[in-house]
């Protein structure tokens, strides 16, 4: 479950780069 909480969290946090303009397109 540990993944999938770290996988939720590097989610939030992508998310909140590509509203900002993601560098990883």
């Amino acid at each position: 479950m540990i993944r999938l909480h770290n996988a939720a969290l590097a989610n939030s946090e992508f998310e909140d780069l590509n509203l900002s303009g993601s560098r990883f397109e």
